[in-house]
């Protein structure tokens, strides 16, 4: 079956922004061409244009956009070419370009005595100028090379209408990627991964036949671009929607959803209060709940006999986790001791401290940094007795010289070796930087989502029964990072990924 796919990219409200690779400036003359940062590069004799894009480690599609010519021939001795930098070489380009600035402002300053206040603040007021220049011309590249990655990946026809609608799934991208930002927070920079993860699963299930329309749209971190979205006519006709990432935008759509009938699926949080009463909510981040069911039932199979010791809080004030935490260890009827901050700082631990047992640490807070001062203290008392600290995920980044234990919903490792090595080699083809070395990685996330949802609608479009569908929605999925379950939360409710695993450290 030829492939059929319609996707609207637009920059403004609907924008996109995309990183590239390393890469060092290279000795050629830098010009401007259609406000695209660019060498002016003379070709060599018998160089071709695959050539020149892998030497300079661009496309040759955003090659042939700033050289109309090159598009019916190859490039000619003699001939002048304009090849796109990389953000990474253009943002070295711009760091040189600041540091010569600069240089000229301090002799300019050295040269004309002024007041040293004044000083001060021109030198402020012209690194704050370069600056926003520097992420202005960085982010209209990065918005160039997302076209050129969507036609690298589809060809030109992938932007054009289909005639033929039949059997096609629409799906809606709502994510807050800042692509007109004057400065973009680097945490944004996990929807931009999550999303080339996600086209590169939308291409799987286009090679494969099946025909897709797909608009993507920027919201930025308010309701006020969420509710021009909304009247988008396109979204109330939609199969499925992916995002938005904050709770309060998600509340938003979740009624949108609900009362024309859309499935929408949310990635990033799991505070999702309408999760009870709507039916067409997919929630990937399990709740608090569950994880603590999870914990406390691992902890009942541990061979090491335990207790767990929780640390009190100094404001009395006991966050939900915890507290579901603590509410399950207590019915699996595991003894539990109680202790302080100030016992732990001044090695007073003496007397909740067991040593024929596993002490198991449990502290009101997932923010590591508050707790790395305590950290010598326990390592000392551990050298008496064997202590465990019930983490966090995101504490693996940390250098933790003590066992751990946590709950996670991703896997540490690939599940199937075919698929990731096919991944890893369309990734290497398409984009135009790489993937984050940090586990676990949004990109993947973003691809198994997608796959897992897509395989969902193709699913549901052959049932005739609409009670079926909870049966497919509920069957379990192995993607490249997660293994993904839902679990209808109420009758009336929607459905939460319950697929949790304990890990160790």
């Amino acid at each position: 079956m030829k492939k059929r796919l319609i996707i609207l990219l637009t920059i403004g409200l609907y924008g996109i922004c995309f990183g590239a690779m390393a890469q060092t400036i290279k000795p050629y003359p830098i010009d401007t061409v259609n406000s695209v940062i660019c060498y002016r590069y003379t070709p060599e004799k018998s160089i071709g244009l695959f050539r020149i894009s892998k030497r300079f480690d661009v496309s040759q599609e955003s090659i042939k956009a700033l050289n109309p010519q090159l598009k019916d021939r190859g490039p000619q001795l003699d001939e002048v070419i304009y090849i796109p930098l990389t953000p990474e070489a253009l943002s070295e380009l711009n760091k040189q370009t600041m540091l010569s600035k600069a240089e000229e402002q301090k002799k300019a300053v050295a040269d004309k005595p002024q007041p040293k206040q004044e000083i001060k603040k021109e030198i402020r007021q012209e690194q704050q100028k370069e600056i926003k220049q520097e992420q202005q011309q960085e982010l209209e590249h990065r918005q160039t090379l997302s076209s050129d990655f969507i036609r690298s990946l589809f060809g030109n026809d992938s932007l054009k209408s289909v005639r033929d609608t039949s059997g096609c799934l629409s799906l809606a991208v709502i994510l807050p990627f800042h692509a007109d930002a004057d400065k973009r927070d680097l945490s944004d920079d996990r929807f931009v991964d999550f999303y080339m993860g996600l086209l590169l699963a939308v291409k799987s299930y286009a090679d494969a036949g099946q025909p897709l329309q797909i608009h993507t749209y920027d919201v930025e971190r308010t309701d006020t671009l969420l509710g021009k979205v909304l009247s988008d006519p396109f979204l109330k006709q939609a199969d499925a929607i992916i995002g938005p990432a904050y709770p309060a935008q998600v509340n938003t759509m979740a009624r949108f959803a609900q009362k024309n009938k859309i499935w929408i699926l949310v990635p990033f949080t799991s505070n999702v209060p309408s999760i009870d009463t709507n039916p067409y909510l997919l929630q990937f981040n399990p709740t608090a709940e569950m994880e603590a069911e999870a914990m406390a039932t691992y902890l009942t199979r541990r061979e090491n006999a335990l207790q767990c010791v929780f640390i009190e809080p100094e404001n009395n004030k006991i966050t939900d986790g915890v507290a579901q935490m603590r509410e399950r260890i207590a019915d699996k009827q595991i003894p539990i001791a109680q202790t302080t901050i100030n016992a732990i700082l001044t090695d007073s631990l003496e007397d909740v401290l067991k040593d024929s047992v596993e002490n198991i640490f449990l502290f009101n807070t997932d923010r590591y940094g508050a707790l790395r001062v305590l950290m010598p203290h326990l390592v000392n008392a551990n050298q008496k007795y064997l202590i465990t600290l019930m983490s966090q995920y995101s504490w693996q980044k940390e250098n933790i010289p003590l066992g751990q234990v946590y709950t996670s919903i991703f896997s540490s490792e690939f599940y199937s070796a075919n698929d990731s090595i096919s991944y890893a080699a369309d990734w290497q083809r398409y984009c135009h930087y790489r993937p984050s070395s940090d586990w676990p990685r949004f990109d993947l996330l973003g691809y198994d989502l997608t796959c897992h949802l897509l395989r969902m609608l193709q699913q549901m479009q052959e049932v005739v029964d609409p009670n079926y569908i909870p049966t497919i929605l509920t069957r379990p999925y192995n993607g490249l990072q997660s293994r993904i379950q839902y679990r209808r939360v109420s009758y009336t409710g929607g459905y939460i990924n319950c697929s949790l695993q304990v890990l160790t450290r």
